[in-house]
């Protein structure tokens, strides 16, 4: 089950990590500013890659000027193209491909859910539909009691109600959280497994593949049974961002923003943060991103992708998704699309943080 779960994250690097010599190179690429009507640029207000199968990714994006668009690219043979384009578009949170073969949109705050036609040419609106199975079939609404569950064809099933938030959904089960208790069950309400979050910063619980949980806090993610119990655990590094798993659990990205800046401006800032009794300065924008992929079992990574870019040049959003598979990865950055192949074996531990 692939998810995408906005976390905060801090940073634990291994000392003596083998590095990466080289930036790794992409197997191909796609400038959508030639392609694309408005015009991708690099001054995008948000953005969200994923991919909806191994050779289907899809590009939602707003520009500065609240111009929202959702792109379908085909990945094939070493080569990217468009495929479709809508021009009427909302903010997204997450994409997903349904059994029919339609995309659906979900969104942020009380915007409704979008489900387009194949070819995007034709768009209806749903109710604000916060989560969804990887394949868009099955979907859930957040309510003023709890939640409400569906299925979506042509049109919205009711399953069930419940009370407490939903943190993931599959097409074969629901993980709900009530006070300090995660939940995991069965669409019809069969108990398949549940524990109490002991963490004061847990954030958030989601299904990665058929038996396992990616479980967040402020200092790493565990990978859990559905009672718990743990199987193995990555420490993350420095920054805010999400996590985005294989279909099968066994292969998780991560995407993460921060901010470095020199030690004179560092300094500065502390003093200013005094002098405003912790107001601190206005600007403090991100400014590098990294992208890793890692092995669940193992704890190896096998990909490392960092870039640094100019304060407020850019908004940091979700531009980078892991496939299906777990064969490739993508992040669009400048409005280009890049595809990388990862290894079949990984076996690089993570290279320490920059000084």
């Amino acid at each position: 089950m692939k998810t995408i779960a906005l976390t905060t994250l801090l940073v634990i690097c291994a000392l003596g990590a083998e590095s990466f010599s080289l930036p790794p190179q992409p197997l191909a690429t796609l400038d959508l500013s030639r392609s694309s009507s408005p015009k991708v640029d690099g001054r995008l207000s948000i953005i969200n890659l994923a991919f909806l199968s191994n050779s289907l990714i899809a590009v939602s994006f707003c520009l500065a000027t609240r111009e929202c668009s959702l792109l379908l690219v085909h990945w094939e043979d070493g080569k990217l193209r468009v495929l479709a384009q809508s021009l009427e578009s909302l903010p997204s949170k997450s994409i997903h491909l349904t059994s029919f073969g339609q995309i659906l949109t979900t969104p942020f705050g009380k915007s409704p859910a979008i489900l387009y036609s194949s070819d995007l040419s034709r768009i209806t609106q749903l109710p604000p539909l916060h989560y969804a199975s990887q394949s868009g079939d099955t979907v859930a609404e957040p309510t003023e009691a709890g939640w409400e569950l569906f299925h979506l064809d042509s049109r919205l099933k009711l399953i069930r109600k419940g009370v407490g938030h939903v943190q993931s959904v599959s097409n074969e089960a629901v993980v709900t959280r009530d006070g300090d208790v995660i939940r995991t069950e069965t669409l019809q309400g069969n108990l398949l497994g549940s524990f109490k979050v002991t963490s004061k910063c847990f954030y958030e619980a989601q299904l990665a593949g058929d038996d396992r949980l990616i479980v967040s806090d402020c200092k790493m993610i565990r990978f859990v049974d559905f009672n718990g119990m743990e199987r193995s655990r990555l420490s993350v590094p420095k920054g805010w961002g999400y996590a985005s798993s294989s279909a099968n659990g066994k292969r998780v990205l991560f995407n993460y923003f921060s901010r470095k800046v020199s030690v004179l401006r560092s300094a500065g800032e502390i003093v200013t943060a005094v002098e405003t009794l912790g107001m601190g300065i206005g600007d403090e924008m991100d400014n590098r991103q990294e992208v890793e992929v890692a092995d669940v079992a193992t704890g190896k990574f096998c990909f490392d992708l960092r870039r640094s870019f100019a304060e407020n040049s850019e908004s940091a959003s979700q531009n980078a998704d892991l496939s299906p598979s777990g064969q490739f990865a993508a992040i669009v950055v400048g409005g280009v699309i890049s595809i990388y192949q990862l290894p079949a074996i990984f076996e690089t531990d993570r290279q320490p943080a920059a000084p």
